[in-house]
Formats: structure tokens, sequence, C-alpha cells
């Protein structure tokens, strides 16, 4: 914004705001009201002369235009790579804005920075690449406990600076984490695993929060959310699924060693959370993977159900999480089409994708469609007569996807009593056998309370599809109070939590018990195999 619009001088533009209105000959051109350099053509209305528009406003017209446009430049943020330093922070106060290394230690847990531009192409690919291999070092440094890696692709109105509120989040949550994955391997009589967080930084705000107009930048970076969803990103979380695939083949490797030395662990994770337009980065990045994914499974686009029904299909890492995500229900509509046309999915598989959004998210409820409104002006829609998957295309083009109805799977809501693990096993176990709702357990917050209610996911949508992987979930305001994610060790927050936690315990809850004693059965035949080798 300070060089000028495109090629063409910019402070005539303004700078004739406050001068007197000034008629120009036919044929001439004036650079105040842009244009291209060819000679102006009369008109009949002209023939006397031509008024430039700027020059015919009034004086308190002009002084506001003027105004605006001095607050508007004066509140501009540049664009910018916040995170350049290439030595580790250990301090205590990590959030000074003098801090800007990629890499910051903490006895807890470890964070990365990687940062895009406003067109979806990594600020520096060495600085990235010193991030993912930290990050790789990390999860692989901690021997056979495993790690729990996390992502988080923050949205409108942040960036990576050391003090922004949503950095300052992240840092929470990774050590709340890490606290919760501590109480957790005591209790389970295993090694901690390491918890890793990856921070995507991007310019979530153009313009600063004077006289609150970065609300006007709503559209401007939603579409800058879909270009860098849409370019470079995808080679960062490639690379981050790489290292967790690298470990969970690791582990699979060693799995008869540990069962032989009784050793317990948890597996490793890779947890990917966008908020706002974060959720629209990680979309327009996984989108078209997942869709591949499904596309690929047998009987897609058949008319005859295919006979297999022990369809397994996989996702982004081990669980994606869109918290009040702000893109269009008509963006999904394709990977939902592809995803119920499996009549049922095998017993193995899993929740992969999960979009939560608040009922009183009034940002992706009225703010959005507003911002949708020139697209449902000019573009052609119809109503799709489909019973089974019924589509009004002009309202799932203006509304965001956790708001449309017709796409929402389930409810999220606390319910009251204590809910014990035997409980929440049982919950599991119906989920596995094709049941719509789950209950899970409320984790200690912090550990050593007893937690004296617990989570609820009721199914709303299309229960004749068990074991659904894409969950569209409507959250109640009592979890999710607006559209920020809740604030730390709050009621909120800690339910939140919970229920992300209980996806993470359903991934890791053995397919059934007959397909477990399979496994165990032929666990000792390798004990006993391996035991024979070893006495020769």
């Amino acid at each position: 914004m300070n060089g000028g619009l495109g090629s063409r001088p910019f402070w005539p533009l303004v700078s004739g705001i406050f001068r007197k209105p000034t008629v120009y000959p036919p044929n001439t051109y004036h650079w105040a009201c842009g244009g291209n350099r060819r000679p102006r053509v009369a008109s009949r209305a002209s023939s006397l002369g031509w008024v430039c528009p700027t020059r015919a406003l009034g004086g308190l017209t002009r002084a506001v235009l003027l105004g605006l446009f001095i607050l508007v430049l004066g509140g501009c943020v540049a664009q910018q790579q916040y995170r350049t330093d290439r030595t580790p922070f250990v301090g205590t106060n990590p959030s000074v804005p003098t801090n800007r290394s990629i890499i910051e230690t903490n006895p807890l847990y470890e964070l990365v920075f990687v940062e895009v531009d406003d067109q979806g192409v990594l600020w520096k690919r060495r600085d990235a690449a010193y991030a993912l291999d930290h990050v790789h070092a990390t999860v692989t440094a901690n021997g056979s406990a495993g790690a729990m890696m996390l992502t988080f692709v923050h949205g409108w109105k942040h960036n990576a600076a050391a003090e922004d509120s949503n950095v300052g989040l992240f840092r929470a949550i990774l050590q709340s984490l890490a606290v919760m994955e501590a109480s957790l391997a005591t209790n389970e009589g295993r090694a901690p695993r390491k918890v890793i967080g990856t921070y995507v930084g991007w310019r979530g705000y153009p313009i600063t929060s004077t006289l609150g107009l970065w609300n006007l930048s709503i559209y401007d970076r939603k579409k800058t959310a879909e270009i860098i969803g849409s370019r470079g990103l995808w080679e960062v979380l490639a690379r981050l699924e790489g290292i967790r695939d690298e470990e969970v083949e690791q582990e699979r490797r060693t799995l008869a060693q540990r069962v032989m030395l009784k050793e317990r662990f948890a597996p490793t994770r890779l947890i990917t959370i966008g908020h706002s337009l974060g959720g629209t980065v990680l979309y327009h990045a996984l989108g078209q993977v997942i869709h591949e994914r499904l596309a690929s499974a047998p009987g897609m686009l058949a008319e005859q159900p295919h006979p297999n029904l022990d369809v397994v299909v996989r996702g982004y890492g081990d669980l994606t999480v869109l918290i009040n995500p702000a893109f269009e229900a008509l963006q999904f509509n394709a990977v939902r089409d592809a995803l119920l046309d499996i009549p049922q999915f095998g017993l193995a598989q899993r929740p992969f994708l999960a979009f939560l959004t608040s009922e009183a998210d009034k940002a992706t409820k009225v703010l959005f469609p507003l911002s949708r409104f020139t697209r449902d002006l000019k573009d052609a829609y119809r109503q799709r007569g489909d019973p089974d998957l019924p589509l009004d295309e002009r309202k799932a083009d203006v509304t965001a996807i956790g708001h449309y109805v017709p796409f929402r799977s389930h409810n999220l809501s606390i319910v009251d009593g204590a809910f014990d693990g035997k409980a929440e096993n049982a919950s599991f176990r119906s989920w596995i056998a094709g049941a719509s709702s789950l209950q899970v357990v409320r984790l200690p917050h912090p550990p050593g309370t007893v937690p004296v209610n617990s989570v609820r996911f009721e199914g709303c949508g299309r229960p004749d599809v068990p074991r659904l992987p894409i969950l569209n979930i409507g959250v109640s305001r009592f979890i999710i109070a607006d559209h920020s994610i809740p604030a730390v060790n709050t009621p909120g927050y800690d339910a939140l939590a919970d229920a992300v936690a209980g996806l993470i315990r359903l991934n890791d809850y053995p397919v059934d018990e007959d397909l477990q004693r399979r496994r165990d059965d032929a666990t000792r035949q390798m004990q006993s195999t391996m035991a024979a080798l070893l006495r020769r």
C-alpha cells in the first residue's frame, strides 16, 4: 500500500481530494482518476469540458475520504517474517517482542515456527527445513516412548509474532498437553511421550485494529487463506506426516520385542488443529488429499454398493480438528458425497477429520455469509433433488460448513454426572459396533481433581453410516462461547480438550475383541518362536 496502485502514481489520486474541482478540455487525461495513458474520448456530456470525479467532491466529503485513507494507510501491517533467529529461545518469557527464534525450548515441550507469505510461498525454505529437522530430531530422540506431534494453523487477525495471543495460546496448549500426557503415562505405567508443536504463521490481518478497521479484511484474508492452503503449505504438512509415519513404522517393527519385555507404550500421534481462517488454510491443503483417498475406495460412484464392507480410509496424520472453520459448506460437498458413497466403514476405521463449530460463533454464522453476498449474486446455482443427498447450492455456498445443518453429523455438549473408564470403553465399543453417539471421560484438570461430568457426541445426521470418519459437529455455547478458542484452564477449554482427547483415545482403541484375541495369539506365537530361536 506504500507505493501505489499497480504501476500508477498514487499520491496524485489522494492529493486531488483536497483541491478545487478542475475542468479539463475534451480528449485529455488526468492521472488522478486512474485508467490508462490513452486520451479520453470526448462524449456528448463532456463536450464543454470534463470534470474529474475525485475533484468534484465537496469539502467535507474530501476530508472524510482523506481521513479514512490516512487511517487505513497508518494501520497497514507489513508482510514480514517474524521468526528469523536460529538460536533457540530458552528464556522464561518467550512472549517478549524481541523473541524472533524459530525454535523455542521448554522443559515440557518443544515449539517450532514455519511461516508463509500471502502467496503461499515459504518465507525461507532453509528456515522451514531447519524447523522441521528439529521436529524430526525431537521425535526420534525420545527412544521408544513416542511423541505427540501437534500442528497449529492460526486464523484471522493473528500472526507468528512472539507476543501474538494465538502464539501464547498454543504455548499454553502444549504445556497443558504435556502435563496431561505425564499424568496419563504415570497411570498407565509407561514413559511419557515427548510433546512437539509446529506453529504455522501467515499474515492473518493486513490492517491493525484501529477503529475496528481490521474487521473489513475478512474477504481479503479468506482469499489469502485459500491461496496459502492450495500452494506451498502442503509440502510442510507432508513432511510432518512423513516424520510421523517413519516413527510409527519403527514402533511397529519393535512391537514384538516390547511385548516380550512387557513394555507399555503409547504410539506416536500427529494431531493438526486449525482455527477460523486457519481451518480454511488446512482444508484447502488437505481436502483434495482426503478426497483422493476416499475416491480410491472400492465401489465409488457405483450404482450397487460394493460387497466389501471392510473399507478403511486413511486421513491426514491421525486426527485433524478444525475449530470454527471459515469456509463454505459447498466446498465440502464433493468429499461428503464420496464419503456417503461408502455404505459402511470397516471395524478398523476411526475418525480422522472433525469440524467443531460453536452455535454462538457470530463470525462464521453472521459475518461470513455477508462476506459471501457478492458471490451469491453472480454465480449460477441449482437445487439437487437427490432424496439421499439433497443440496441447496446457493445456501451451501454462502454458509460456513459448521452452520449448514444438512451436513451436520453430531452435536457436542457437556453431560452432568461422572463417567468412568469402564463406561467410556463401553461407549467406544458401541461406536465401533456402529452407534452414532460417543461419550468420553473428562480428564483431570488440573491433575488430581475429579471431574463431575462428561462430554458427549450425540449423532444427529446419518446414523445409517457406521464408523463415519469425518464428523461435522455443532458445539454447545457452554464449551465454545464465541469465535475464539476458549482460554486455557477455563471450563470451556477443559471440555473442548476432553472432546479432542476422546477422539485421540478412540484412535488407540482395539479394533474389536475378536481381532484383539487373534493379535494376542499371534504375539504369543511370535514369542514362542523367538524363545525357541534363542535356545538354539
